[in-house]
């Protein structure tokens, strides 16, 4: 069980999750059960940077879209809404295409019908992809030239089928190769987010450190974009971040952090003597847990 209370300037959240072996996972936010965690989002933002986060942006195209849209989804519920609608007609679609192809069915009536309940929330969702992007890429390329000290530069680029053609030009193109291959193979479930360093792809030419640094600019940006389109400062969740990263990158981090306005940060490191050095070089204020074996040794303010 994990629980805790948070303050949105207007009033106190208390928000309570827990599981057990035997017993569905229960989400309880303010003495009410919420039905699904989708329920929490937009409550509390907040940016986490994980070490697994690199996987972001070297493994396939459904990793950075479901940090996209998790990220948008909290500040934009229609959103959350569209793409719930659009995954759900998306399998009806991709099963039914498994029929045609084993029994031959004819009739399409029903496929139509499922194209037209996916092109609606299609395009809802090409659309904010594409703004939400508009937004989130000289932040992100301003993030990164200041963790590396202004030596390289990455950009960012949105990739979607629906920039050139519409859905339903699409589903009509390729109904054929649908059949055969029994998968859906145009719609938004097939954009990415392609990350560009000095101009070449970022997963291919990286070093660990680069994409440590790409990473961290990316959910940098993604708190930005937050706090600009919901007025929430998002809670910043740094986890183990500084393995892979120099010196003058962990420093250069720690000076991006510390100029973000009103924000809390909660950091996580293995090295102590690191982050308080690093945070006493730059005069910033802080709290200090140390914990051994599940245990809290000591603090320090």
């Amino acid at each position: 069980m994990v629980e805790g209370e948070f303050n949105d300037e207007n009033r106190p959240i208390h928000n309570r999750i827990s599981s057990a072996v035997k017993s569905k996972k229960s989400i309880v936010l303010d003495d009410k059960k919420l039905t699904s965690r989708v329920d929490l989002m937009g409550v509390v933002p907040a940016a986490i940077v994980a070490p697994k986060d690199i996987r972001i942006l070297v493994d396939s195209s459904v990793e950075r879209r479901r940090v996209t849209d998790r990220t948008i989804s909290h500040s934009d519920k229609i959103y959350l809404q569209n793409l719930v609608k659009y995954n759900k007609a998306l399998k009806q679609r991709n099963a039914y295409l498994k029929e045609i192809n084993k029994k031959g069915l004819s009739d399409s009536t029903y496929l139509d019908s499922l194209d037209q309940q996916m092109i609606g929330p299609a395009d809802y969702i090409h659309e904010a992809r594409a703004s939400y992007v508009d937004t989130i890429a000289p932040l992100l390329s301003s993030y990164y030239k200041e963790l590396s000290g202004n030596s390289e530069t990455v950009s960012l680029q949105y990739q979607s089928q629906l920039t050139t053609q519409s859905l339903a030009e699409l589903f009509k193109e390729r109904l054929r190769r649908d059949i055969a291959t029994v998968k859906t193979s145009a719609g938004i479930h097939r954009d990415d987010l392609e990350l560009f360093i000095e101009g070449q792809p970022l997963k291919k030419y990286a070093s660990q450190g680069q994409l440590k640094s790409a990473v961290i600019a990316l959910k940098l940006a993604q708190a930005s974009w937050l706090k600009e389109v919901t007025g929430i400062n998002p809670i910043l969740l740094l986890d183990d971040i500084f393995d892979k990263l120099d010196s003058e990158r962990v420093k250069n981090f720690m000076k991006v952090i510390s100029q973000v306005p009103q924000a809390q940060i909660l950091i996580t490191d293995t090295d102590k003597q690191r982050i308080i050095t690093c945070l006493n070089e730059l005069d910033l204020t802080y709290n200090s847990l140390h914990i051994e074996d599940g245990k809290l040794i000591d603090g320090i303010t």
